[in-house]
């Protein structure tokens, strides 16, 4: 139990008030922005966990459902009570355990820039989820040398599968920065 009491405040300071404002709302100049902060909301705000508990928060608000045995009743209660833990997500810099990459398909060198000796990296920025996969809807160029070389970068990141990263031994989602380089063999 006392493992909870320390995990929570890590999440609601990572991915709530930190990222909103250091001030009060009354009339108080605001803090600017973590972009950082605001491109990992973004990510976050594209899966379906977070699509799904919107939904969720808005039936329960507005009351749609057909009585106490609606079946969406009992999903989002499940939805909302039975899994928070798998909806959260944690920046790879607090977790204890950083997600690992273990394997990948192979990185297809873009053949117009193999042919011109380009050489270069690609900053894949993607949340790895609780069983070591890649969200699709979670991935951002974050940085690339050569837009040529972005497609095949996302291939590859992909079909990656991962380490997942840990929190309190318990496997949790993990936003990480992935680079990617891609180098022409001597």
């Amino acid at each position: 139990m006392r493992k909870r009491l320390l995990f929570a405040p890590i999440v609601v300071g990572v991915l709530g008030a930190s990222w909103t404002s250091c001030f009060s709302e009354r009339g108080r100049r605001q803090a600017p922005r973590d972009s950082i902060g605001d491109e990992v909301m973004t990510l976050v705000e594209q899966t379906p966990e977070h699509r799904q508990a919107q939904v969720c928060k808005a039936e329960v608000r507005d009351d749609r459902f057909d009585g106490p045995d609606d079946p969406q009743r009992t999903a989002c209660a499940t939805w909302t009570e039975l899994t928070p833990a798998a909806r959260q997500v944690f920046m790879d810099s607090i977790v204890q355990q950083k997600p690992q990459m273990l394997s990948h398909p192979p990185l297809r060198y873009p053949e117009q820039l193999r042919q011109a000796g380009i050489e270069g990296r690609v900053l894949i920025r993607v949340i790895v989820d609780a069983t070591g996969r890649v969200e699709p809807t979670a991935v951002k160029i974050i940085s690339t040398a050569n837009p040529g070389f972005n497609e095949s970068a996302k291939r590859m990141i992909f079909g990656a599968r991962y380490r997942p990263g840990a929190v309190h031994g318990h496997a949790m989602r993990v936003v990480l920065d992935q680079p990617i380089d891609f180098k022409l063999a001597p």
